[in-house]
C-alpha cells in the first residue's frame, strides 16, 4: 500500500470551517433560513458568503459592514481596498474591503446584499 505525503508549504491545510461575522452600522444577518454572513479561509484565499440586510444607515457609502479578523486581511495598505462586485437585491452591488480587515458597503440595496461567491487573496497573517 502506498503512504500519503503532506507537505504544508506546498498545499496548506484548509481553516477548520466558516467563521461567523458580525454585522456593524445597521446590517444585520438576513435571517429568514438564509446563511449568516461568515468567511473561510482556504489555502491564502478568503471565501464570503451569507446574506446581510440593511437599513437607510447602512445603505450610506462607505459604511462598515463589517470586520474580518485578522489573518482574513488582504495583503495591501491599511488605507487602499480591493473593489468586488456582489448581488444586492437583484441589482449590481459592490463592498470595498480594505488593508485594516474593514469591508465596507460601496453600491447597492440596502433590502439586502448577498456575499456568495465573493473572494480574494489574503496575506496578512
Amino acid at each position: 500500500m502506498g503512504a500519503s505525503l503532506y507537505i504544508p508549504s506546498l498545499f496548506p491545510a484548509p481553516d477548520a470551517s466558516w467563521i461567523g461575522l458580525t454585522p456593524q452600522n445597521g446590517w444585520s444577518a438576513y435571517g429568514q433560513g438564509f446563511p449568516p454572513p461568515q468567511a473561510m479561509r482556504s489555502a491564502g484565499v478568503v471565501h464570503l458568503r451569507g446574506l446581510l440586510a440593511g437599513t437607510t444607515a447602512g445603505a450610506s457609502t462607505e459604511v462598515v459592514m463589517f470586520t474580518l479578523p485578522p489573518g482574513y486581511w488582504p495583503d495591501i495598505a491599511d488605507n487602499t481596498q480591493i473593489h468586488l462586485a456582489a448581488n444586492s437585491n437583484n441589482q449590481h452591488g459592490s463592498i470595498g474591503v480594505y488593508g485594516n480587515g474593514t469591508v465596507h458597503f460601496k453600491v447597492g440595496s440596502p433590502l439586502w446584499f448577498s456575499l456568495d461567491g465573493v473572494s480574494f487573496g489574503a496575506g496578512r497573517w
